[in-house]
This record gives structure tokens, sequence and C-alpha cells, in this order.
């Protein structure tokens, strides 16, 4: 028999609540969101709710660190809404994935898109993951119901954006 994984998701914003006592509340703001765990060759599927930044997070604690002088370098990161769990994550957006989208979606336009990815190793360079992603439409019915997702806009990088990547820093270096 097949493991199954449970999530136990808080409701989202704006949604209603009821408290088990009958109090009844909408949720205002989502306070913290854990961070999406990409996994390599397993697709996952989100909304981009807000621009690629830097972390905030205190440096001290970041685990990415430059190689040539050991200091904390902070990611980039975006908020999404993981469309598979309903959960409001922060997504780690490593360079080849954060120029792709820039290059497809100028001017942060990726924000309020829904896209699949897939991370995969680089046959060119294995330092980086290259990335397939399918930009999603969701299909709304006449009754304002979504009855299906369907792909729109397909970018899959595999290696040539990974040798872009090289040569631009081999560029700036």
């Amino acid at each position: 028999m097949a493991k199954q994984e449970i999530v136990v998701v808080l409701p989202s914003m704006g949604a209603a609540l009821t408290l088990p006592d009958g109090s009844k509340f909408r949720v205002a703001k989502q306070v913290t969101r854990s961070v999406l765990r990409q996994e390599t060759d397993v697709p996952f599927y989100v909304e981009i709710q807000s621009s690629i930044r830097p972390s905030g997070i205190d440096p001290e604690y970041s685990k990415f660190k430059d190689k040539v002088t050991g200091e904390a370098n902070l990611p980039d990161v975006c908020d999404v809404l993981n469309l598979a769990t309903g959960e409001l994550q922060v997504l780690i957006v490593n360079t080849v994935l954060g120029s792709e989208l820039d290059r497809n979606y100028p001017d942060d336009a990726y924000v309020g898109r829904s896209f699949g990815a897939l991370r995969t190793k680089s046959e060119l360079d294995k330092r980086y993951f290259a990335y397939k992603v399918i930009e999603l439409e969701r299909v709304i019915d006449g009754h304002g119901k979504i009855v299906a997702v369907e792909k729109k806009n397909i970018i899959d990088n595999s290696d040539e954006a990974v040798d872009r990547i090289r040569k631009e820093k081999v560029k700036t270096a």
C-alpha cells in the first residue's frame, strides 16, 4: 500500500474561519510562510505573488556562502501560492530560474501568473540546476468555477540558460 502524506494547511488570506467555539473570523494576513522545498526531477506548481527580491533573513543564518570569501549570501526569493497544497510559501529563486523569469516576463510580469516548474541537473555545468517551466492558465466554467488548468507558455531552458549565465558571469568577472 502506498504511503499517504497529509498536509495540514491554514486557510488562505480572505478565507472565512470558524473556530470550535463558533466564533467567525476572516483571515486578514498570513504572517509567516514556509519555504517551498524544490526537489530535483519533481515538478512543483505555484502562483507567484510577489516580485523576486533578496531574502530578508539575517545573513548570519543564511546557508548560502560565498565560496571565495566565506561571507553569507542572501538568496533571491518570492512569495508563492503552492497550487498543490494551497499553502502560502516562499520560493528560493536561483540564478537560472530568476533569469528565465525576468527574460520571459520583463518588469515583473510573472507576478500573478501560475507556473509549473521542473528542476533538473544541468548536463552542461554541474554547479547549476536547469529548469523547465510552463505557464498555467486556469480554465473557468460558466459558473465561475475552476475546471482545469492548461499550459499557456513553455520555457525549456535545458542547458541553454545555464550556458548563457556562465558566459554572463565570465563577462562581469
